[in-house]
């Protein structure tokens, strides 16, 4: 999966120092990643590779295993991710300023069926 990561801000950096990412299939947790910390220039936008690895070992409830049969029946599957991002500005060369804060970002997202996978519709609330 490939995630996509913005700095509009045009006079600072932003170092994203502790991310950590959940996908789950209605309440059941199927796989967890954390990335690792990068920074992102001003202006600048970044696509950031994350590797969600999930097993068939993981047990979904009846009701959940019903629900993704049908979605599977009519090509579009529907996940959520949630996560927490910890990331910090620094401003100024003389005085510098630091602003850290923490995002819970909360994404539903729909693709199709296997084999191809293709995104067909997202959604996603960040709260700060």
């Amino acid at each position: 999966m490939q995630v996509k990561f913005t700095n509009p801000n045009r006079n600072a950096k932003v170092d994203f120092s502790y991310m950590v990412i959940d996908l789950y299939y209605g309440n059941t947790l199927i796989a967890s990643q954390n990335v690792e910390p990068f920074s992102l220039p001003r202006t600048i936008y970044s696509l950031q590779v994350v590797n969600m690895v999930t097993s068939t070992q993981v047990p979904l409830p009846e009701p959940d295993m019903e629900r993704l049969q049908k979605q599977l029946s009519y090509n579009s599957v529907e996940f959520e991710i949630k996560g927490v991002i910890r990331s910090r500005v620094t401003r100024g060369s003389i005085l510098r300023l630091r602003y850290s804060y923490r995002q819970h970002v909360d994404c539903t997202f729909t693709v199709n069926g296997p084999p191809s996978g293709v995104l067909t519709a997202k959604y996603c609330k960040i709260k700060g």
